[in-house]
C-alpha cells in the first residue's frame, strides 16, 4: 500500500491504493479487521496502472475524491489528477482527467480544500493549483518556489497549506480565500454580427480580486479580460452563431484568492430583415409576369429563398442573389380582379424572416373581332 487515506465526513470509509494503481474503497473499515472489505475500483473507472502518489477526499462526500499519479503517460497511459467518484451500490467507480493542461509530468502529492473548491497539486517543478469545479486549468502557486515539491499539508483550522520541498526546507502558505464569480451578458439577447459582452464581477471577502478572467464555451476560449477593481469586461466574437451559449467564466487566482468558476447563458438572436418587393400594376389573365423582391438586413446582403403566395396559394419561388430576387409567376392568374400577394423572405442562419405585399389587378385578355 502506498496511499491510504481516512474519509473527514465518516468513520467507515478507506481509501486505499497500491504501487501498481489499484484502488480500493472499503465502506465499513471501522469493523473487526476480519470483517473488512474491500472494492477495486480503478479498472471500472479507467484509472493509470500506476503509482498513486496521493489520495484527497472531498470533506462533504466520503465516495468523492482526488487522485494524484506518479510517471509519465508517454510510457503508461492516462493522466496524472483525477476526479474519482465511488458509487457504494453498484461497486464501481466514474473518473475524470483533470490534467489536459499539466504536461506530462509526474505529479508527488494533492490537497483538496472545499471551501474554495481548489485542487493544489505537487511536481517536480513546484506545486500548481486549479478550480475542482471549473474550466480555469492549471497555475503556478503565488508564494511557493519552483523547486521539487514531495509532499502536500493542508491545515483547515488555519487555512495553511505546507509544502515539503527537495533542499528547500518546508514552506508554508495561507491558502487562497474564496471568491464568487458572477457574469452577465450584455445586450441579452445580442443580435448575430453585432458585437457583445460578459460583464464579470470576482467578490471577495478581503480587497478586490486581481488577476485575469476568461471565458469558454466547453474547451474553446471566447476571450478573456485583466480585473480592474475586481471587474472585467470580456468581448465575445460577433460572429457567436445564433442560438443560446452556455459559457463558463473562470478566474485564475492571485496571491490572496484562489481560482473560482462561474456560468452565463449567453443568447444571440437572428439579424432583423426587410423585404421590399415590386410587381405589375395590370396583368391579363394567365399571362406569365414578374414580382422583384429586395431583401436587407444589417451587416450585407441576407441569401436565401423568397416565396410568393396568392392566398394560401404558392405560387413562385427564387433564390437571393446580392439580396434581390426575380421571381416568375410562370402560369399567370386565373381570377379577374385585384390580388394582393404576400412576398416571404425565409431566412438564413443568421438572419430572421421577413414578408410584405403588392398588388396586382388581373384585367381579362380582349377578343379579337374580325
Amino acid at each position: 500500500m502506498v496511499a491510504v487515506e481516512r474519509a473527514p465526513s465518516n468513520a467507515t470509509t478507506l481509501w486505499a491504493g497500491t504501487r501498481l494503481g489499484r484502488i480500493y474503497v472499503s465502506s465499513n473499515a471501522n469493523a473487526p479487521a476480519a470483517s473488512v472489505t474491500y472494492t477495486r475500483v480503478d479498472l471500472s473507472a479507467s484509472l493509470p496502472q500506476r503509482f498513486p502518489s496521493g489520495i484527497a477526499i472531498d470533506p462533504a462526500d466520503p465516495n468523492h475524491a482526488y487522485i494524484s499519479y506518479s510517471g509519465y503517460s508517454a510510457y503508461s497511459p492516462g493522466g496524472h489528477v483525477y476526479d474519482v467518484t465511488y458509487n457504494p451500490a453498484t461497486g464501481t467507480a466514474s473518473a475524470t482527467d483533470l490534467s489536459a493542461d499539466l504536461g506530462d509530468q509526474p505529479v508527488t502529492d494533492i490537497v483538496y480544500l472545499p471551501a474554495t473548491h481548489a485542487l493544489f497539486a505537487s511536481t517536480d517543478y513546484g506545486v500548481v493549483t486549479r478550480s475542482a469545479t471549473g474550466g480555469g486549468g492549471w497555475v503556478g502557486t503565488p508564494g511557493l518556489p519552483t523547486v521539487a515539491v514531495y509532499g502536500l499539508t493542508y491545515d483547515s483550522a488555519s487555512h495553511a497549506l505546507y509544502a515539503a520541498t527537495h533542499g528547500r526546507s518546508v514552506w508554508k502558505i495561507t491558502a487562497p480565500a474564496s471568491v464568487t464569480v458572477t457574469a452577465t451578458h450584455v445586450p441579452e439577447p445580442s443580435t448575430y454580427g453585432t458585437a457583445s459582452s460578459i460583464e464579470v464581477t470576482v467578490s471577495g471577502g478581503g480587497g478586490a480580486p486581481t488577476g485575469t478572467v476568461t471565458v469558454k464555451e466547453g474547451a474553446t476560449t471566447l476571450g478573456s479580460a485583466p480585473l480592474s477593481a475586481g471587474k472585467a469586461t470580456v468581448a465575445l466574437p460577433a460572429t457567436l452563431a445564433v442560438g443560446s451559449h452556455a459559457l463558463t467564466v473562470a478566474y485564475g487566482g492571485d496571491g490572496t484568492y484562489g481560482p473560482a468558476t462561474g456560468a452565463v447563458t449567453a443568447s444571440v438572436s437572428k439579424v432583423a430583415s426587410t423585404t421590399t418587393a415590386t410587381a405589375p400594376k395590370k396583368v391579363k389573365a394567365k399571362k406569365k409576369f414578374a414580382v422583384t423582391a429586395t431583401v436587407t438586413a444589417a451587416g450585407g446582403a441576407p441569401t436565401g429563398t423568397v416565396q410568393v403566395y396568392d392566398g394560401a396559394k404558392l405560387i413562385g419561388t427564387a433564390t437571393l442573389v446580392n439580396g434581390k430576387a426575380t421571381i416568375t409567376i410562370k402560369k399567370g392568374l386565373k381570377k379577374k380582379g385585384l390580388h394582393t400577394l404576400t412576398v416571404k423572405y425565409l431566412g438564413s442562419a443568421t438572419v430572421a424572416a421577413s414578408q410584405t405585399t403588392v398588388k396586382v389587378k388581373v384585367i381579362k385578355k380582349k377578343k379579337h373581332h374580325h
